[in-house]
């Protein structure tokens, strides 16, 4: 299973109120006990600019949660840079 892109999924949730690493992580452990393979595809946030909204920097907060969540689940966790896998 490919889901593209757990950013959206996590903007989608926090707009809806809903608590966007609880949603990740339910995702991810049903992958882990119903799919052979699964790869989620997110964006990395954290390494630029402070965002001047209050939003956008609750954002990022979240993405880094997540993130670090679904490397805590995950047998591999790549770091793609400039199109070179960094494994992590």
């Amino acid at each position: 299973m490919l889901l593209d892109c757990v950013n959206f999924m996590v903007s989608n949730c926090m707009l809806k109120g809903e608590d966007p690493l609880d949603r990740v992580v339910e995702v991810a452990n049903w992958c882990k006990e119903h799919v052979e393979f699964s790869v989620f595809v997110t964006n990395e946030v954290g390494l630029s600019l402070v965002p001047a909204s209050s939003i956008a920097r609750k954002f990022v907060d979240v993405m880094g949660r997540v993130n670090k969540a679904l490397s805590e689940l995950s047998d591999r966790f790549v770091f793609v840079v400039s199109g070179v896998p960094v494994d992590l």
